[in-house]
């Protein structure tokens, strides 16, 4: 799974730790960080260095993350006007969202938000960030197996699949995965 991880770089020295913690477990799971920017962010703020000026860069490079992630965990402690876009996009690209926060007040900003697919918890110590983001993970991830469903059709549907299992040898759900797989890649 790809998991886009979100922090603050204004308070990174602060929250690395937990920063750190949480890509840990990302990585420990088995997953992939969609976007490695936290060993750069925290030396730029440990040299005192100035944030880059192109942002846009910056902007894009969460954008395709988001666009690329299964999911999204965003450290939400020291939260800024960015945070609340990426939760937006995220959301909109029906991405599961986990908000995590230190500071109770941080929920506040997102407190208007409601969607299924966004979960805010508070946490306290490093312990708490694991159970969390692990549980997180655990609820988001789905097998490698493929997924089983009932799907009812109608004769015209029927025929067709029938025809087209007959010509290319494939059985009736194959041929219905290759429509959807040709369908989402139109939309890539």
């Amino acid at each position: 799974m790809i998991i886009h991880l979100i922090g603050s770089t204004n308070a990174i020295s602060e929250d690395i730790s937990y920063l750190h913690a949480i890509n840990s477990i990302i990585l420990n799971a088995g997953n992939t960080v969609a976007l490695d920017w936290l060993k750069v962010a925290h030396e730029r703020a440990v040299a005192h260095d100035t944030p880059p000026e192109n942002w846009a860069f910056t902007v894009d490079a969460n954008l395709e993350a988001i666009r690329r992630a299964d999911t999204v965990i965003i450290e939400g402690t020291h939260h800024d006007y960015l945070q609340g876009y990426q939760t937006a996009i995220a959301l909109e690209h029906k991405k599961p969202v986990l908000i995590i926060s230190r500071n109770p007040n941080a929920k506040s900003p997102y407190s208007g938000i409601r969607h299924r697919m966004l979960t805010i918890k508070e946490y306290k110590t490093e312990k708490d960030v694991s159970r969390i983001v692990e549980q997180f993970i655990q609820d988001n991830t789905v097998t490698t197996k493929d997924l089983r469903f009932n799907m009812f059709i109608d004769r015209p549907i029927h025929n067709y699949l029938r025809s087209m299992s007959y010509e290319t040898g494939k059985n009736k759900s194959e041929i219905i995965r290759d429509l959807i797989n040709r369908e989402i890649q139109k939309k890539d």
